[in-house]
């Protein structure tokens, strides 16, 4: 059975839910920080890409990535320029920048393969100061944020 996944918007109190994706498969939303536009990833065209549309579902929907790997969104910066993604290249996830547009592509990690699990870290939005969080063989952990911190 093929299921079809679509973003839907909705109000806090429940009402007034909207499609706003109608094409392929469409999922991991994620909103912009004025709450404008949603990065989210599609196989529209055969592999995962992230795509960037209106919130509201108008207009046409705009394909950020182009490479051979699947790519899906995890973040927005908090001034909503640059979108954090992973892109999986033959089973290596690598965690990536780029503009809001699609440009700049950053590869920020560089991973030799770590089995079967994943772990978690905190880094600077550069890729530098990576500091391993977790250690816990086969089991997956999926926190993927960008966040800003207080300067002391």
């Amino acid at each position: 059975m093929r299921r079809d996944f679509q973003i839907y918007s909705i109000n806090p109190d429940g009402t007034g839910m909207t499609q706003v994706t109608n094409a392929a498969q469409a999922f991991n939303p994620t909103g912009s920080p004025d709450g404008r536009q949603i990065a989210f990833n599609s196989n529209r065209d055969g592999k995962f890409d992230v795509f960037v549309m209106h919130a509201d579902g108008t207009g046409v929907p705009t394909k950020l990535t182009s490479n051979a790997g699947d790519n899906t969104p995890a973040s927005w910066s908090p001034t909503g320029q640059q979108i954090l993604f992973v892109r999986n290249l033959a089973g290596d996830n690598e965690l990536c920048v780029m503009n809001a547009d699609g440009t700049g592509v950053k590869q920020l990690t560089t991973n030799e393969g770590e089995g079967d699990h994943e772990e978690i870290y905190i880094m600077n939005a550069d890729g530098t100061g990576q500091t391993r969080l977790t250690f816990n063989q086969g089991i997956f952990n999926a926190v993927l944020s960008w966040r800003a911190r207080p300067l002391p």
